[in-house]
């Protein structure tokens, strides 16, 4: 009985960690965006880099490491607390814009993006608040 109850209380203590998610505000979201630029080699051996302007216009370029590189715009925009980007189709895709939307989690002044499981894609974030964003959560 003291095993169960010991285990029980370790699973309590693990799931209020996992709940403990922050999340960062709209304005947090969209200023920590705005302007930014996000490059990464995916595991196809693709260099996709991806760029968010300040006036809402957003930029995908891929470059694969052999053959043509291609560059895919749109827009992007915060939405229910979430980065919804819209690119024209690529030359792979259905030929009509795709609109993704995803979450971020803060963890200090950085934010990761989320998988629809809530775990992190990368280890890596996308994006680092801006100093005034940190000094106004604080």
């Amino acid at each position: 009985m003291r095993k169960f109850a010991l285990a029980f209380c370790a699973t309590l203590a693990m799931s209020s960690v996992a709940a403990a998610i922050e999340y960062p505000t709209a304005d947090e979201l969209r200023s920590a965006v705005a302007g930014s630029q996000f490059s990464r080699i995916t595991s196809a051996f693709n260099d996709f880099t991806q760029t968010w302007n300040q006036d809402g216009t957003a930029k995908l370029e891929i470059k694969p490491r052999f053959g043509m590189g291609e560059t895919v715009t749109g827009t992007w925009e915060v939405k229910d607390g979430q980065l919804c980007t819209t690119l024209n189709s690529t030359s792979r895709g259905s030929g009509r814009p795709e609109t993704k939307c995803s979450r971020y989690e803060k963890v200090g002044d950085k934010l990761f993006a989320l998988n629809e499981n809530g775990t992190h894609i990368s280890d890596r974030p996308m994006f680092t608040l801006k100093q005034n964003q940190k000094s106004a959560a604080q």
